[in-house]
């Protein structure tokens, strides 16, 4: 269980990246609809990731300091750096 969970955050979190590019294609082509569901799709990528590294906590798993470092890339992603 801890070894897949490991190898699902660094996924989560390079999704967030994959559908921002997606979004900000949708609005440079002027769907705007489609780019806010593609950024909602990072969110909900975002969310996974942190879900994932609180299981980890939860089974006492250590965190790799990598990790956190792809949550906050991911984070200034989807909100400037806003805290």
């Amino acid at each position: 269980l801890k070894e897949k969970i490991m190898s699902e955050v660094p996924e989560e979190f390079k999704g967030v990246h994959e559908y921002m590019d997606l979004s900000e294609m949708a609005e440079h082509e002027g769907h705007h609809h489609i780019a806010k569901i593609l950024r909602d799709a990072a969110h909900e990528e975002y969310t996974h990731g942190g879900m994932m590294m609180c299981i980890l906590k939860d089974l006492h798993e250590p965190m790799p300091e990598h990790y956190h470092e792809l949550k906050m890339k991911a984070h200034h992603r989807l909100y400037g750096g806003a805290e």
